[in-house]
């Protein structure tokens, strides 16, 4: 029963440019744009797709935002085909979004959004897609950029791509680059091109610290068998590779007609062995060639 656990993961322009400490912006000049001081009204909610706001202040056929992050250390810009201020909030068409940090670049893009000039608050809707330099794509269709936290927030049902690797579930946030994500709920990983774990969720996955979690009625199956625990810890090395897998609570693993019980049970990649601790019990059915 070793060796299957391997497969389980392997126009005009707006610029508003500025940020907390590096602010190239006045209130003075966002009531000159908007024609009302930062504080007068709520951002309103979103026109339908390809409609301008109605109670739109100042509409433009192309626009770009940018700054840094918080630190004043990561650049970023927001640029879109349109854009209409509404209240304090500037409504924009077909956007595209860059993030570049040091390491890393972060793309996202959207049919529209939502920018907040005085929190830097971003929301998008409708075919978000957000892409990072290594080939990690995230898909859903709303997303909510809290400059504030740094991080992205999910509501809606969510995909995760990167090579043979695909996650969907439902809810999730994510840190820039989708260097750390928490998956909700309803989880689905699959690695191609056989091998396929659920888990009610949350998902967590930290590629700095290189480690996966699955919480929650967690199931593994693939062509070699199948593993059931209420937790699975998954290692990886710098190569993104697995190491180590780790089940926890009510372990199970089927393997044809055998069956392996244990409170817990670790799986070591390079020596090949799975170690079952916490009174482990395996149950043999006899094949028909040993019966003769």
């Amino acid at each position: 029963m070793n060796q299957w656990w391997v497969g389980v993961v392997g126009a005009g322009i707006l610029c508003l440019v500025g940020c907390r400490g590096n602010v190239h912006y006045t209130a003075s000049d966002w009531e000159e744009l908007v024609g009302r001081p930062p504080e007068a009204t709520a951002p309103s909610a979103l026109p339908p797709t390809g409609e301008a706001p109605s109670s739109a202040t100042q509409t433009l056929q192309a626009f770009t935002v940018a700054g840094t992050s918080a630190q004043g250390s990561v650049p970023w810009r927001v640029s879109g085909q349109s854009a209409a201020v509404v209240g304090q909030t500037v409504q924009m068409t077909d956007v595209h979004g860059v993030r570049e940090a040091t390491d890393e670049t972060m793309t996202v893009t959207a049919k529209q959004g939502t920018f907040d000039p005085k929190t830097h608050d971003v929301h998008l809707e409708h075919d978000v897609v957000a892409t990072t330099a290594d080939g990690m794509t995230l898909t859903t269709d709303a997303l909510d950029w809290s400059e504030r936290t740094q991080t992205l927030t999910m509501v809606e049902p969510l995909t995760v791509t990167q090579e043979q690797l695909e996650i969907t579930g439902t809810g999730g946030v994510a840190h820039p680059e989708l260097k750390t994500m928490a998956i909700a709920e309803q989880v689905r990983v699959t690695v191609y091109p056989s091998t396929i774990i659920t888990c009610e969720g949350p998902l967590e996955v930290d590629y700095d610290h290189a480690k996966a979690t699955f919480h929650e009625d967690v199931h593994v199956t693939d062509e070699r068998g199948e593993l059931f625990a209420d937790q699975m810890e998954v290692f990886f090395n710098e190569a993104r590779e697995v190491e180590q897998i780790i089940a926890i609570g009510h372990v199970r693993i089927l393997r044809g007609d055998d069956t392996a019980y244990s409170d817990r049970a670790v799986y070591l990649q390079k020596q090949g062995q799975v170690f079952l601790t916490g009174e482990p019990r395996l149950v043999l059915f006899p094949r028909q060639e040993d019966v003769r």
